[in-house]
């Protein structure tokens, strides 16, 4: 009786313990009242994707970088990301933590080498089967978003700018 008591119990915690994770996953996934969520894929110009890529969101009134790391090193070439921002209008750029092309004293937030979301991504979407020729601006598309507010598809993939 005594066993039957403990597996019981047992199997009771496991299944409060997976409600628990499943509603803090649940409310990961949703903005809170202050803040909107961009989401998108990312893509590198190699065999597969770092998986130390850094998504960041460049708010343009306040100059602010926001940026974190991606977290599915599992994958190599779907590599998804999400961002929590305050309300506001930004760039959408990925990065690596390191580059040849800056200092590896500078922060994340202030390398060069960027890939933005961009018209030419845009551009490129809209037709995969385009001759990138056709796709000739670089230039980084503005995100607006409010409180509460989720986007996605914003792919920053323009890693041809330089």
């Amino acid at each position: 009786m005594l066993k039957r008591s403990n597996l019981f119990t047992s199997l009771l915690l496991l299944i409060v313990c997976l409600c628990a994770l499943n509603e803090a996953h649940a409310q990961r996934k949703k903005p809170s009242k202050r803040t909107a969520i961009i989401k998108g894929e990312l893509s590198y110009p190699s065999e597969g994707i770092p998986p130390e890529l850094v998504i960041c969101a460049e708010n343009l009134k306040t100059a602010n970088v926001l940026c974190r790391g991606t977290d599915d090193r599992n994958r190599q070439y779907d590599l998804r990301y999400e961002l929590e921002v305050p309300s506001g209008s930004y760039f959408i750029f990925a990065t690596l933590p390191y580059d040849s092309e800056d200092s590896m004293s500078l922060p994340v937030e202030s390398r060069m080498y960027r890939a933005y979301y961009s018209e030419y991504v845009k551009c490129m979407k809209a037709n995969e089967n385009r001759n990138p020729d056709e796709c000739s601006s670089h230039t980084p598309i503005r995100i607006t978003v409010r409180a509460g507010q989720t986007i996605s598809g914003i792919d920053p993939g323009d890693w041809y700018n330089h």
